[in-house]
C-alpha cells in the first residue's frame, strides 16, 4: 500500500516536469496506461475539490435550500421527486403545433408530440370511418 502511494507520488512527480507518459513509464517501471490513469485520476480529482461548494444553492423545483457536500457536484434538486417534477412541468408547458388527420385544422399539443387528433370527436369519427370536414 505505501509502495503504491510512493509510486503514484512519484508519476505525478515526473508529470509536473513536464515527462511523458512515455518517459514516465520507462523510469518508473509501469505501463503507460497505468501512469495516464494516476493522472488523469489526479486531475479529476482536483477539480472536484476546485468545485467545493462555497454556499448553498436552491431546489429549482421547490425553492428549499440545499445542502452542500465537499467534492460532489453541484446540486440542482433537493431529491428525486422534485427532479422528477420538474422535468414532467418542463415537458408538459413545452408546445408542439401539430395538424389534425381527420379535419387537417392546426392544433397546439402541450407536451406530448405524437398527438394525432385535435379532439376526442375527431378520434372518435376517423374511428367509425367518418368523413372529414
Amino acid at each position: 500500500m505505501a509502495k503504491d502511494l510512493r509510486l503514484k507520488d512519484l508519476i505525478l512527480a515526473y508529470r509536473e516536469e513536464g515527462l511523458s507518459y512515455k518517459d514516465i513509464a520507462d523510469k518508473t517501471g509501469v505501463a503507460n496506461a497505468y501512469a495516464r490513469n494516476i493522472c488523469s485520476r489526479d486531475r479529476r480529482k482536483k477539480a472536484r475539490l476546485d468545485n467545493e461548494c462555497s454556499a448553498p444553492g436552491i431546489c429549482r423545483f421547490c425553492g428549499a435550500t440545499l445542502t452542500c457536500t465537499a467534492g460532489a457536484r453541484k446540486k440542482e434538486f433537493c431529491n428525486d421527486k422534485c427532479r422528477s417534477d420538474f422535468h414532467k412541468q418542463q415537458k408538459l408547458h413545452r408546445p408542439y403545433v401539430r395538424v389534425c388527420e381527420f379535419c387537417r385544422q392546426e392544433f397546439v399539443s402541450y407536451g406530448y408530440p405524437k398527438k394525432r387528433f385535435c379532439s376526442r370527436d375527431c378520434l372518435t369519427l376517423a374511428a367509425r370511418g367518418g368523413k372529414s370536414a
